[in-house]
């Protein structure tokens, strides 16, 4: 998700993407690319969650070390004022460029559970369950666009090709 050589590499100061970008990288670096276009006639609000689920226990992966884990729950969309699927207890980051949200990748990836397999030296154990929510404001009507993008990782789909001998 975070591409070959992970989250750090990807991007430089005019948002060009190494060619071995994840697609996390690349959504962030498309997202606030097209947020730009709309700076002068909205406000703009993105905020993240990351989320790990290990062992049938949801985890929030931007907690500080050291903090105990709060209990989180789900709430449907049925059942938020925003109309999306939250998760209560949260941490929830607001970022306002391409670089704070790779940087917030970062940490959260830092904080996963991993461990060596026949395999991969370094595998992920867990579901990375990250969410990206946008919202904007136009200035002159004052409508309101909510949107969320959640990209998925899968446990050990690092090399889903890759065959063990």
């Amino acid at each position: 998700m975070f591409g070959a050589e992970g989250v750090a590499v990807n991007t430089k100061s005019d948002d060009f993407l190494d060619p071995d970008a994840g697609l996390a990288p690349r959504s962030a670096t498309e997202l606030f690319r097209i947020l730009k276009e709309k700076e002068a006639s909205c406000v703009v609000d993105v905020s993240v969650t990351m989320l790990e689920l290990y062992n049938d226990a949801l985890r929030d992966l931007l907690i500080p070390a050291g903090v105990d884990q709060r209990k989180l729950r789900i709430k449907l969309s049925e059942h938020s004022e925003s109309g999306l699927v939250e998760v209560d207890g949260a941490t929830v980051k607001k970022v306002e460029s391409t670089q704070e949200l790779l940087d917030i990748f970062k940490r959260g990836a830092k904080s996963r559970t991993t461990s060596s397999t026949k395999m991969n030296a370094d595998s992920s154990r867990s579901h990375l369950i990250t969410s990206i929510v946008t919202s904007v404001k136009n200035k002159r009507t004052g409508h309101i666009i909510q949107g969320k993008l959640t990209l998925v990782d899968l446990a050990g789909s690092e090399r889903v090709g890759k065959r063990c001998v």
